[in-house]
């Protein structure tokens, strides 16, 4: 039993993290797909065989901070050396196409992509994931960013309370006046 401007302001902050988190995961999602895109392309570049699926395989393995690129370069690399006829370039080739896409997603998507998806100072989302890592290890990287971004909407929430409130008409509680 909570006063209707109270009850508002949980539909309201329910509201805007729901939609962040749907923000950050088309964010990541489009990360994703840049990486597999611009892998796919190096790989298709360089003669590898099934570089489209060495790609994608890149582009969801980019979601494991730090060790995700390097379990993308893993496969190509045994195939290349495990071929008949191996050639020393292909496999230097193929750790220059990875090393490449790392360079684009973290100095051009995360910050423009990833950063503008959730709201936060591409600093801060970079500050913030150094600092999650570094108290929680891998854990704390993956969940860094959408904890940052919940947390600055239920502190903006709780601070202003409904001004300026962006809740739709049918998203608002049940609960009349």
């Amino acid at each position: 039993w909570l006063p209707n401007n109270s009850y508002e302001l949980g539909w309201l902050i329910y509201y805007r993290v729901t939609k962040q988190l749907q923000k950050y995961i088309r964010g990541v999602l489009i990360q994703s797909f840049i990486v597999a895109l611009v892998v796919s392309i190096g790989f298709f570049m360089l003669g590898i065989e099934m570089a489209v699926l060495f790609g994608c395989l890149a582009g969801v393995l980019n979601l494991i901070p730090y060790v995700g690129p390097l379990l993308a370069m893993v496969m190509p690399l045994l195939m290349v050396v495990g071929s008949g006829a191996f050639e020393p370039m292909q496999a230097v080739g193929i750790i220059g196409v990875v090393l490449f896409a790392q360079i684009i997603d973290n100095v051009i998507v995360i910050p423009a992509v990833i950063a503008s998806t959730v709201d936060l100072h591409p600093l801060t989302v970079l500050l913030g994931v150094m600092i999650f890592g570094y108290l929680f290890g891998f854990i704390g990287m993956l969940v860094a960013i959408p904890l940052m971004a919940t947390s600055k909407i239920i502190f903006n929430g709780l601070l202003y309370g409904l001004e300026g409130h962006d809740l739709p008409e049918s998203e608002r509680s049940p609960v009349s006046e």
